[in-house]
C-alpha cells in the first residue's frame, strides 16, 4: 500500500462496486476492501449512486 493515504491522513469515497456486468456482487466486495484499508488506518465511505 502506497504511504501517501496515511501521510495525508486521506480516507477513500467510492461508489457501490462489484454490481456491474461483471455480475459481481457489493455485499461481498465491500467488506474485502473495507477490512484491507481498516488494515492500514484508512478510513472508507460508500456511496449509492442513482441512476440518472
Amino acid at each position: 500500500m502506497p504511504v501517501e493515504p496515511l501521510l495525508y491522513q486521506a480516507s477513500v469515497h467510492l461508489p457501490r462496486i462489484g454490481t456491474g456486468l461483471a455480475g459481481g456482487s457489493c455485499d461481498v466486495i465491500e467488506p474485502l476492501i473495507r477490512q484491507h484499508l481498516a488494515d492500514h488506518g484508512i478510513s472508507m465511505t460508500v456511496y449509492d449512486l442513482s441512476e440518472q
